[in-house]
């Protein structure tokens, strides 16, 4: 039960019962024992988000390029191109902003 993550109150129930180690943790300092526990940050969690932040930044710059080249060429932009470029840059700025509870 050492390397399994603790999502919820039943997980951590679990955890405090069949873990003898992390029960006398908990007792001697509860407040480290539960911060261990604490979920990886996203810049963390590896190739899953290294790759969703290259795919919305791979669409901004294509939305970007692509409405430079239609407007270049004298044909109107469409809404949904811009659209859609917003919404990855959106995304790109929801995922690289820092949390406001996030400690500075």
């Amino acid at each position: 039960m050492n390397g399994e993550r603790v999502r919820t109150v039943r997980d951590l129930l679990s955890r405090v019962q069949t873990d003898q180690e992390f029960r006398e943790r908990l007792m001697q300092n509860p407040e480290a024992a539960l911060r261990g526990l604490e979920d990886v940050p996203p810049q963390m969690l590896g190739w899953i988000y290294v790759g969703v932040i290259a795919t919305l930044g791979v669409v901004v710059l294509a939305a970007i390029i692509g409405g430079i080249a239609l407007a270049a060429a004298g044909k109107p932009v469409p809404d949904s191109l811009i659209a859609l470029g917003s919404t990855a840059l959106g995304g790109l700025v929801g995922l690289l902003a820092r949390s406001p509870e996030e400690p500075r």
